[in-house]
């Protein structure tokens, strides 16, 4: 993803450069993403690191797309004396998606600081989602028409794949040709598969009895 956001950069500024008249430098560039991903080492959930004397931080699970994590640090103050714990966050999973575990919840935090897009609003149900999903690709079908669905390849991309398979399996749409046209979506899926230790008890269930949601 890291790279994939530094092509787009570039073209970007090629394109404002052309269309200014002067010189606009991206970011970074692909190049750059590559030489950052070498310095880059994964740490697992639940895992105590010690970062300085009297400081400690532990990633979560946050449930919102594969690895994402919140951030629970664990400072002595040495001015107060006091053990201070600051959790801070991204955006959080919800819960009852399919796919991914739901989001740790940590009890007894003193600081919080996280991103809040959706904090002010209410999204629909899955079951819900799935009923409107199967409406249009029933309505699409009997008319002879495709179905394309924009999304974000990390994640959203995934969560189709599931959902249309899982519609198929249980006779709600008929079975149909599934594309993804996206290098960067066919990159995530593959990730997804190897990692199914972040699958929720749904998906693992879902795999146990051969529904394997991401379709080849």
């Amino acid at each position: 993803m890291l790279a994939d956001s530094a092509r787009i950069q570039v073209h970007d500024a090629e394109y404002l450069s052309k269309k200014h008249g002067k010189s606009v430098l991206p970011l970074y560039t692909e190049n750059d993403a590559l030489q950052t991903v070498t310095q880059l080492r994964s740490v697992g959930y639940g895992q105590r690191i010690p970062l300085d004397v009297g400081v400690f931080v532990t990633f979560h699970d946050a449930g919102h797309i594969l690895g994402s994590a919140l951030e629970e640090w664990e400072i002595d103050d040495k001015e107060t004396g006091e053990h201070i714990r600051f959790c801070f966050s991204g955006d959080l999973g919800r819960k009852h998606l399919p796919i991914l575990r739901e989001p740790v919840q940590l009890k007894d935090i003193d600081i919080l600081l996280m991103e809040s897009t959706y904090g002010n609003r209410f999204h629909d149900e899955l079951a819900e989602v799935e009923d409107k999903l199967t409406q249009v690709i029933n309505d699409t079908v009997e008319r002879g028409g495709k179905v394309f669905i924009p999304a974000f390849a990390v994640e959203r991309t995934q969560e189709i794949l599931y959902v249309l398979r899982l519609l198929m399996h249980q006779n709600k749409i008929p079975k149909l040709p599934i594309y993804v046209d996206s290098p960067l979506a066919t990159s995530a899926t593959d990730i997804f598969r190897i990692h199914p230790e972040c699958f929720d008890e749904e998906l693992l269930s879902a795999n146990e009895e051969g529904l394997y949601p991401f379709l080849e």
